[in-house]
């Protein structure tokens, strides 16, 4: 399998919107609580951590259109950092690991950044050992909408 990449450019406007009309019945449906924990109320930051997602969906080959078709759930694609500028990393779980088994990807880069108004995330997946995801616990999840 060779390099896949995904790129995505998101507003971050509607992110603001809806932490304001939805809070954490928003957030439960797309985060799970260590991103949650990591981003608190920033809407840059989660629409960059929305970007990244959709960067891996596309990664995946399914897109955010096709993913809950797929079956995978956006909190089985978790974004994390060690400490609060550290560099991004990725932990999938469930039906977003088995899709990269799939497709032999076990190694990832992350990396977004964010305007006023844009976030954008790019997210690249290649062949390798991996980094002992394997037995990586599942997310926290809360019940959704």
């Amino acid at each position: 399998m060779p390099i896949s990449t995904g790129i995505d450019l998101t507003d971050i406007a509607p992110f603001a919107r809806l932490l304001d009309r939805h809070g954490g019945r928003f957030l439960d449906r797309i985060y799970t609580r260590r991103e949650q924990e990591r981003c608190g109320q920033d809407a840059a930051l989660l629409a960059c951590l929305f970007a990244a997602k959709e960067a891996v969906a596309k990664v995946l080959g399914t897109g955010l259109n096709y993913l809950a078709a797929s079956g995978v759930d956006l909190r089985e694609m978790e974004i994390i950092a060690d400490g609060p500028r550290g560099p991004a990393q990725l932990c999938l779980y469930g039906a977003a690991q088995l899709r990269a088994d799939e497709l032999e990807l076990r190694e990832w880069s992350v990396s977004f950044a964010h305007s006023r108004t844009y976030a954008l995330a790019m997210v690249i997946g290649w062949p390798g050992p991996g980094r002992g995801r394997e037995g990586a616990a599942r997310p926290e999840r809360s019940s959704s909408l």
